[in-house]
């Protein structure tokens, strides 16, 4: 993960996901590039699912609700 996608909003990281998946199911990339995109692609999921889960926990920590 680069420096550059650390540093992209929640919004932004979903955006480039979406992006990736249109390019993916356009059919339209050749094997090689397919495999990039599908790398990029699951490492941007994963830094979405790290802002998701750090932003359930600052809201739970904000409402002083346990993780029940």
């Amino acid at each position: 993960m680069s420096k550059q996608d650390k540093q992209m909003s929640i919004e932004e990281t979903f955006s480039a996901l979406e992006g990736i998946i249109r390019q993916l199911e356009s059919g339209e990339t050749d094997l090689e590039t397919s495999l990039k995109l599908y790398e990029q692609g699951t490492l941007l999921l994963s830094e979405c699912q790290k802002k998701l889960k750090t932003a359930e926990l600052k809201i739970t920590e904000l409402s002083g609700v346990s993780g029940q």
